[in-house]
């Protein structure tokens, strides 16, 4: 019967990675897990950020105006909205797709351009309109809450809402 060979373990410690060439100790490990959760937080932001699709809504009343808008359908896109925006096109805004039908509350800060908003309810009926509200430039900040319970909210320049007849009671459709 052959003799079998014993493994030589000179390579191997506690500390080090095996292998028989590689020797990874301790501050490399941390830096090598650091590395790797810094590249998941980076992917998890920009999941989080994604470019805000484009879409529209239609606001039917009297008339029909189709608004194209910028989707906000998460906590981090809800918190920035329109902030910092120098201007935006007329037909242009930005659709708020909240999980469940509540009051909700905004303000202005950060908010560069005068902007209306329309509340809609979790069956698509407008509830809610206040117009004209303006940037915040002292703090604390106003806040405005809508009349009834909303699911959507459509941020839209100033004015906007007077100029296309859009009222309580009219119906919202996304496309």
């Amino acid at each position: 019967m052959a003799k079998r060979k014993r493994r030589s373990y000179k390579y191997f410690r506690p500390d080090y990675v095996y292998h028989p060439k590689i020797k990874i100790g301790k501050n490399e490990k941390l830096m090598i897990f650091a590395a790797v959760a810094a590249l998941f937080i980076i992917a998890l932001l920009l999941i989080l950020t994604k470019p805000h699709e484009i879409k529209y809504v239609d606001i039917v009343g009297n008339k029909t105006v189709r608004i194209n808008v910028e989707i906000a359908d998460n906590v981090a896109a809800w918190q920035k909205g329109l902030m910092f925006r120098q201007s935006m096109p007329e037909y242009n805004g930005m659709l708020f797709i909240f999980p469940d039908s509540n009051f909700r509350t905004f303000w202005m800060k950060d908010t560069l351009i005068p902007l209306d908003l329309i509340f809609v309810s979790h069956d698509m009926f407008v509830v809610d309109i206040k117009k004209d509200f303006q940037p915040c430039n002292q703090t604390p900040c106003e806040f405005y809450t809508s009349a009834r319970p909303a699911t959507y909210l459509i941020e839209i320049n100033s004015g906007f809402a007077d100029s296309h007849e859009i009222v309580r009671g009219n119906i919202m459709t996304i496309g």
